[in-house]
């Protein structure tokens, strides 16, 4: 029985998703973008999207501060990654603007690819060494002066356990360029909800972890992605 109601909530949920993004990103977002010179409409449309997807998931997200955040200010937000489903939490969040990095990959996915090149920084992977972060900064000066906060997930892709990935140093070396304190945020759950792999979509809770904002200070950027690491895996073994 149990899983037969999983798969009735998976094609629900799919539907819905499928049907959210149809008519959100692919037929009122057009509209909009002639209007929207900023990009802050558009990011408060994906919000609204996001929250669609969280709502028909059945998604309870849990949010923890450990020291109290002004969302008015641009930050760094740099968390752990592990599942598509952690963009759905974070979107409860009230940052003023937001603007995610994200990867070349997924821009190919129909619609909401279109999208995320539109209210994301694009970046390859592939790319040489350093032209991704060359991207990243051409558009900074802007992003700061309207008061927008970046979104990094730092170890690139979806990992697994209390451990974190390699971390990539761009948005450390972001924060000590532009002077822009670092959010860090622990995800925990996420991997559940939608493993890496699969896209057998289960209903459950995401916690989210606001840490305290950790202030640059002419800190080097090898430190505070030491720091960033030891406070996210510190708040995942618990």
């Amino acid at each position: 029985m149990k899983k037969l109601l999983l798969v009735i909530y998976r094609v629900y949920i799919y539907t819905v998703i499928i049907s959210a993004t149809v008519i959100i990103l692919g037929l009122v977002f057009p509209l909009l973008l002639p209007f929207d010179r900023s990009g802050k409409l558009s990011l408060k449309l994906g919000i609204i999207w996001l929250t669609i997807i969280r709502y028909a998931s059945f998604l309870k997200v849990r949010v923890r501060y450990e020291y109290p955040v002004d969302f008015s200010k641009s930050y760094v937000v740099v968390t752990n990654h592990r599942s598509h489903y952690d963009v759905v939490a974070l979107s409860m969040l009230p940052f003023k603007a937001v603007k995610p990095v994200a990867k070349k990959e997924l821009t190919k996915t129909p619609i909401f690819g279109w999208f995320l090149k539109k209210v994301s920084i694009v970046i390859d992977r592939n790319a040489p060494r350093g032209e991704a972060y060359s991207l990243i900064k051409s558009q900074m000066d802007r992003l700061k002066k309207d008061g927008f906060s970046v979104l990094i997930f730092p170890e690139g892709t979806r990992g697994r356990g209390n451990k974190l990935l390699p971390l990539k140093t761009g948005a450390f070396r972001l924060a000590v360029d532009y002077n822009l304190p670092i959010l860090p945020i622990t995800i925990k759950g996420s991997e559940k909800i939608l493993p890496k792999g699969t896209l057998a979509i289960t209903p459950g809770t995401v916690e989210l972890v606001v840490h305290r904002p950790i202030e640059i200070k002419d800190r080097d950027y090898k430190e505070l992605a030491e720091e960033f690491k030891k406070i996210v895996e510190s708040e995942l073994s618990k």
